[in-house]
């Protein structure tokens, strides 16, 4: 899979997934780790579009200072495994790196909610928007958990949903923002058992709103 990821889009594949590293397969770093920039341009023009090409001294696009996260379904984005194979992967997001902060080198994958009954977190989340989960948030650990943070868990039949979580004194709540939803209690208070990672960033078609 990796052999066949890089040779079809020509990437370097950690690269690809975790934004570290150089961004091309065999393409050596440079003393400090910086990576060659690289221009991008656009071959096919739209109308009333001012295209990078046609700009006289244009920047170039430093290829690392974006993240590229694996878009996957849901099922997948709460499968125990942390290697994606090629077909898991339905597109990748863009992210503007250093916005990440050191989230740049997490294990970060991008879900959209379900358009079908994806309501159960507005006005925060709309269906079909796209959010970016942070694996590594929390880790599994308690002491970094923070209750009342919105996370991507795992749902009792293998999918995954997106709710605010809180800790009381009967343990893990399970809250939803849209208020016709009740709260209720976790299906385990295991963190790695329930949790997939933090919800740490998300996109939303305005043009919808």
């Amino acid at each position: 899979m990796k052999d066949s990821l890089e040779e079809k889009f020509h990437f370097d594949f950690k690269w690809l997934l975790t934004g570290c590293g150089a961004p091309f397969a065999g393409q050596p770093e440079g003393p400090t780790g910086d990576i060659p920039q690289v221009e991008v341009k656009i071959d096919t023009p739209a109308p009333n579009v001012i295209l990078m090409s046609d700009v006289k001294d244009r920047p170039e696009i430093p290829l690392q200072d974006y993240y590229a996260a694996p878009l996957v379904d849901g099922k997948i984005a709460a499968g125990p495994g942390q290697a994606l194979s090629e077909r898991d992967i339905r597109s990748f997001v863009w992210i503007y790196a250093p916005a990440l902060s050191e989230r740049r080198c997490h294990r970060l994958i991008a879900v959209q909610i379900s358009e079908k009954d994806g309501d159960s977190m507005m006005p925060l989340l709309y269906p079909g928007d796209i959010v970016l989960i942070d694996r590594d948030d929390p880790a599994g650990d308690i002491l970094t958990f923070k209750s009342g943070a919105v996370y991507a868990i795992r749902t009792g039949d293998g999918g995954c949903a997106v709710k605010r979580l809180y800790k009381s004194n009967n343990g893990l709540i399970v809250g939803s923002d849209n208020r016709k939803y009740a709260p209720q209690n976790a299906w385990s208070q295991n963190l790695i058992e329930l949790i997939i990672g933090r919800v740490v960033w998300g996109w939303r078609n305005l043009l919808e709103v």
